[in-house]
């Protein structure tokens, strides 16, 4: 084989290897692109957190949910994620004709890191919007201990 030949041969090899190069770039930056967009719809959906419920409590009216009666509840969840508290409170009222008619709700949701914080503000919230005050002193003090032996035990 000649040098000529030679060089012709190696010619031919380098611009096959250069057209495999560009193929590779190619489908580089599309797998990039790729990952960009999977990257950037993750960080774009959001999913809900999971917030461990640690105490609930629940008071109302005596013989409020018979049939013929008016009822008037207060409801308190108390949840934690790592070291953040969330008390939700909820004032149900209504009357019962055989089932439960729901005829308002009022809600209050208070986070805090410290439970005593935690209480307190749901106790101010709760008289703002003119919760039932001795259904909400129950509900919120049975709660409270009930949390506070959960994180109790947690340490």
């Amino acid at each position: 084989m000649t040098l000529e030949e030679e060089l012709d041969t190696l010619q031919c090899g380098f611009e096959e290897l250069k057209k495999g190069m560009e193929i590779l770039a190619e489908r580089l930056t599309q797998i990039r692109e790729e990952m960009g967009k999977e990257s950037m719809q993750k960080n774009t959906t959001t999913e809900k957190i999971k917030w461990a419920k640690i105490a609930t409590s629940c008071v109302g009216t005596e013989y409020g949910h018979v049939p013929g009666h008016s009822y008037s509840d207060v409801e308190v969840k108390i949840e934690q994620l790592g070291k953040q508290l969330r008390l939700k409170m909820y004032h149900l009222w209504g009357q019962n004709q055989g089932h439960d008619e729901e005829n308002g709700r009022s809600e209050i949701v208070c986070l805090d890191t410290e439970l005593n914080n935690l209480v307190k503000q749901a106790e101010d919230r709760g008289r703002a919007v003119e919760m039932p005050e001795a259904y909400m002193i129950q509900a919120l003090t049975q709660a409270q201990a009930d949390a506070f032996d959960v994180l109790a035990n947690q340490d």
